[in-house]
């Protein structure tokens, strides 16, 4: 079983923020997939089933960004899940927006959520779908942006980054990492239907 989590912040106030694109991705292959998330177990909202014949756990964890390892732990321990069965999606400032990297293993380049999760499995091996929504104007702090929602160009755009995210996930399962990676590094991605 392949354990597919996003990262985000539980509660509406934080819904359409940039923090909780990694969210909104897990719905969208909710939706997609028809892998209800209707379960609440491991400090998570969970949906399990399959994507291209292979069995996945979706997740959403209930705790906040910062603690996030929390409830993958909990998880990974529940369902016995290897580390390098993990995909986590999140947001990144460093990446431009709208920009999709994947990354397997490495520290957390400074994103709370990631370092929360590599704290508590010990471990991080673990991939990365790295989701860029954009980089603080200056004389705003990283983290004070992340919590802001998109602007009005952006909210024209994300749900097509959020579909490209979610191809990009299928690809991984179906193709593997480096499949995936030859695609979506490109300057220039042409998703195909």
């Amino acid at each position: 079983m392949k354990l597919i989590a996003g990262l985000g912040n539980p509660g509406e106030r934080y819904r359409f923020t940039r923090h909780n694109i990694g969210f909104r991705v897990i719905d969208q292959l909710s939706r997609e997939t028809n892998i209800l998330l209707t379960t609440h177990r491991c400090k998570s909202i969970l949906g399990s089933g399959y994507i291209a014949c292979t069995e996945v756990l979706l997740s959403k964890p209930e705790t906040f960004m910062n603690l996030s390892g929390e409830a993958v732990s909990e998880i990974v321990s529940q369902y016995q899940i290897r580390h390098h069965n993990i995909i986590i999606v999140h947001d990144d400032i460093d990446l431009d927006f709208g920009k999709i990297k994947i990354k397997a293993g490495g520290g957390s380049a400074g994103h709370r959520g990631i370092e929360s999760i590599i704290c508590f499995l010990r471990d991080d091996a673990f991939t990365r779908v790295r989701i860029g929504v954009g980089r603080p104007p200056s004389g705003i702090d990283g983290a004070e942006f992340v919590l802001q929602t998109f602007t009005k160009e952006e909210k024209n755009q994300v749900q097509d980054v959020i579909c490209r995210a979610e191809k990009c996930i299928e690809l991984i399962l179906t193709q593997g990492t480096e499949a995936a990676m030859t695609v979506f590094h490109r300057k220039k991605v042409a998703m195909a239907d």
